[in-house]
């Protein structure tokens, strides 16, 4: 949220102190701060003419009295209501594409990214018919003990090839599927890549995975460090978004010129870069595993925490 000042003509200030102007705070988002604007600027155009006219001012004076202390009142509320924390033990409720769809968890280490993974397998993929893949460094660690699913400890070229191959599998499957048979011949399939750090922003199959696997009946779950490791082509057709804290303001500043400028601005009324930058870490700093959640269909955004 943001706070302005309104600058008024006030007759009564010219006339005692020879100022013409006399000036009121405002505070919300852009909505909130145009009506406060001209809300004041009417009562005070009221009271210069009750002031010239040698009318009694009580009425309006308590009425711009009332304005003030809504705008201090807004001041100690509305920071609270905006983008409230929602706490959740298992995976956020997500808007998920069916039959499938793409989820992009970005954030530097030690914030949450694979367990919220962990979680959203749990919730959306755990016990179907879905065929699920794991590439994963860390493949081998406590947390993915309990996922149901082939394993691929790197991401390499001969990781790039496999999904090329699956992709066309899956197309062929696609087009020989019969018509009288509906549902069959074509595999459920969802990639969950974590932390797989390689140079993936110049490889096909990423692409592929989040542009067009999708028709395919291709789900993807990536985690990364750095929203700018995928392309741009790709960041743009992520279905979904989880956005945990970052350390410098470089990673934060490519998160939000990316996927949450409007957003912020819209939600808080901050626009200058630097003050968007620290309303991000306030929003996913504040508590250990906190993040945003962003739905580009719908263009909705949520705050999250991992109760872990």
């Amino acid at each position: 949220m943001r706070s302005n000042t309104i600058k008024c003509y006030c007759s009564e200030t010219y006339d005692l102190e020879g100022k013409t102007s006399k000036y009121y705070k405002t505070f919300g988002n852009l909505e909130d701060r145009e009506r406060q604007g001209k809300q004041i600027k009417q009562l005070q155009q009221k009271r210069n003419e009750f002031y010239r006219n040698n009318i009694d001012m009580e009425d309006i004076d308590n009425k711009i009295k009332e304005f003030n202390e809504e705008v201090e009142d807004m001041q100690k509320i509305r920071p609270l209501e905006i983008l409230k924390l929602q706490k959740s033990k298992d995976c956020p409720n997500l808007d998920v594409p069916r039959p499938s769809g793409t989820l992009g968890i970005f954030g530097c280490s030690q914030r949450g990214k694979t367990n919220l993974m962990v979680k959203y397998y749990d919730k959306y993929y755990k016990d179907t018919d879905n065929i699920c893949i794991l590439i994963s460094p860390s493949m081998n660690i406590e947390l993915f003990d309990d996922m149901d699913c082939i394993r691929i400890n790197r991401f390499d070229k001969q990781t790039d090839q496999l999904l090329k191959d699956i992709f066309f599998i899956q197309s062929k499957c696609k087009a020989i599927k019969s018509t009288k048979d509906k549902g069959k011949g074509i595999y459920n399939i969802v990639f969950f890549i974590d932390d797989c750090i390689t140079n993936v922003r110049w490889m096909d199959s990423i692409n592929m995975l989040i542009l067009t696997a999708r028709n395919l009946n291709i789900s993807t779950c990536i985690a990364l460090q750095y929203c700018k490791i995928l392309s741009k082509p790709a960041r743009s057709n992520l279905n979904l978004c989880a956005f945990f804290g970052h350390n410098f303001d470089e990673d934060i500043d490519g998160t939000i010129q990316c996927f949450l400028k409007s957003e912020i601005r819209k939600k808080t009324a901050i626009s200058k870069k630097e003050d968007q930058i620290e309303e991000f870490r306030r929003l996913t700093d504040e508590t250990p595993h906190s993040f945003l959640l962003y739905t580009s269909k719908s263009r909705e955004l949520k705050r999250c925490i991992l109760d872990l």
